[in-house]
């Protein structure tokens, strides 16, 4: 799996960023957008992406099995 950051965009007011990013499996890309915090960008925004990587995974399963209960389910039950 591979988390691309292709955009983030600073949310006014607010102490967050958008950030628009593409995570890759198993040759498909899906397209996500999601929240950080405003004031990390490069490596320290690769990072605290890569350290949610749990959550992304979730994300394409519940794209992938739309009837699944992903997030009462642990990640080893569907590498299983």
């Amino acid at each position: 799996m591979a988390i691309k950051i292709n955009q983030t965009t600073a949310i006014e007011n607010d102490h967050r960023q958008w950030v628009f990013m593409t995570v890759s499996v198993l040759g498909e890309n899906y397209k996500y957008v999601y929240t950080a915090p405003k004031d990390l960008s490069d490596d320290a925004l690769q990072s605290y992406i890569d350290g949610r990587e749990n959550f992304y995974k979730k994300k394409v399963l519940c794209n992938l099995y739309p009837d699944a209960d992903v997030y009462n389910s642990s990640l080893e039950d569907f590498e299983a």
